[in-house]
């Protein structure tokens, strides 16, 4: 459960810590020291398999786990965390799991790229064209998270309270205006775009329980399985 890509991370001089896989069986592992009730050194097996493909992968990794109970999305739940950092008096258990919440704040700005600025489908055929997207998607998001704190230090708001889905629309209808506006308006069309995004302030809703599941139903049609040019060299003799 994730052994070979541990082994893979210590080898490049990479540390770790994640949430340690749902089907692992901590209490089943051998434990090679105990730091307390919650906080062990356990001894990971690699998986064969991956030992045929890498033959620099070990047999065996220690891993440090540390069992922690908290909230997630409303509801109270423990699970193991993973990490690389073995030493619990440099490394203290709360402050690991610390370290693991902040980095929490990643995939929500993964969400954010492929969700508000469109990265989850990317039309390019080239590894070259891909990296173009890529690299223009996360310059519009850096964008869009430098005008939040330019609009809550100016307003004195709390820049994690505002909403970047507002912050991006409003941003694309005001440079519209912008961009057709003369000169000597910017500075104020760029003030009044700053305090309307310092005004689309996010609720705080710490117990908030988003269902995986699909509220829209899907159009019933078949899934096109090649691309629409040879769709229409295959059927152009039937039309």
């Amino acid at each position: 459960a994730g052994a070979n890509q541990y082994a893979e991370y210590q080898a490049k001089g990479l540390g770790f810590i994640t949430r340690a896989h749902q089907r692992l069986k901590v209490e089943g592992l051998k434990v090679l020291r105990r730091w307390s009730e919650t906080d062990w050194w356990v001894e990971l097996g690699i998986n064969p398999q991956y030992r045929k493909e890498n033959s620099k992968l070990p047999e065996t990794i220690v891993v440090r786990m540390i069992r922690v109970t908290a909230n997630i999305e409303g509801r109270k739940e423990t699970f193991w965390v993973a990490t690389s950092l073995l030493d619990a008096g440099l490394y203290p258990a709360q402050e690991v799991c610390g370290w693991l919440k902040k980095r929490w704040k990643v995939e929500g700005l993964i969400g954010e790229l492929k969700g508000w600025i469109g990265a989850d489908v990317l039309r390019s055929k080239t590894v070259e064209g891909i990296r173009k997207e890529l690299y223009a998607r996360i310059f519009g998001l850096n964008l869009i998270h430098w005008l939040i704190l330019k609009a809550a230090k100016k307003h004195k708001k709390e820049p994690e309270r505002l909403s970047v889905s507002a912050a991006l629309r409003l941003t694309v209808t005001q440079s519209l205006k912008m961009s057709t506006a003369p000169v000597w308006q910017l500075p104020s069309l760029f003030d009044e775009l700053l305090e309307r995004i310092a005004t689309s302030s996010v609720p705080y809703r710490p117990y908030r329980i988003e269902p995986r599941m699909v509220k829209q139903q899907p159009k019933h049609y078949p899934a096109l399985k090649m691309t629409r040019v040879e769709w229409r060299a295959l059927y152009a003799l039937a039309a």
